[in-house]
């Protein structure tokens, strides 16, 4: 063989060799990008959530003109939290019923604390009523004019730790007549969000998963 013919040949078998080279490199880089993209997909705590709405047959039709709320409060929960729930309802319920009027409970200044915390009772239990209760109530109508009262409760909070640790919450929204005092509907989000085997095995935020059911309640309100 000629040296012209056997450099070229060593020549074929170099670019051969660097094609080679390089393509291990690309699948090598392939590789790790797909197996990157697995583990950051892993890493996020995978979520579900459903909603339940029980009625009564006049739901549709009610006034709802000037409708009292009873934000979310747990001691599970930051003041703060509480508030950006709050404020997301406020401005959901504002913009479902433009027409409405939508008074804050501790923004009605008249109202005590001990008020306060027996609507709250109410409003989650309405057929019982002391009498303390009832005379607010009145007054609340009589004063404000309000037909309703909406009342929001951190119901259930379920903790799993373990390697795909996971929170299940329970939001639930009723809306009670005035002065009637009867049930008009009651709206339940559920949330549950769980880890994956790579993250830690703390349980997920509660505040995080009762904000993705509270979001499936502002989705759902029937008004």
């Amino acid at each position: 063989m000629s040296d012209g013919r056997r450099l070229l040949q060593c020549t074929h078998y170099e670019k051969a060799h660097e094609m080679t080279a390089q393509s291990k490199q690309l699948m090598i880089a392939v590789a790790t990008a797909i197996i990157a993209g697995a583990l950051l997909l892993d890493c996020s705590p995978a979520t579900s959530s459903s909603i339940s709405l029980e009625s009564s047959p006049e739901m549709s039709r009610y006034p709802y003109r000037v409708i009292v709320f009873i934000p979310i409060s747990h001691p599970q929960l930051k003041d703060q939290e509480c508030d950006i729930l709050s404020a997301a309802t406020e401005q959901t319920l504002q913009r479902l019923r433009p027409s409405s009027r939508v008074l804050m409970v501790d923004k009605i200044s008249w109202l005590t604390s001990g008020d306060i915390r027996n609507l709250g009772y109410f409003a989650r239990n309405p057929k019982v009523v002391d009498s303390l209760t009832a005379k607010t109530l009145a007054n609340i109508v009589d004063r404000e004019h309000a037909d309703a009262i909406l009342s929001g409760e951190l119901a259930s909070i379920i903790f799993q730790p373990g390697d795909r640790a996971s929170t299940k919450t329970v939001l639930r929204y009723q809306m009670v007549s005035l002065p009637e005092m009867r049930s008009l509907w009651t709206l339940s989000g559920e949330a549950k969000m769980t880890k994956s085997v790579l993250e830690s095995s703390d349980p997920p935020s509660i505040y995080e998963c009762a904000r993705i059911a509270h979001e499936k309640i502002l989705q759902s309100l029937p008004l």
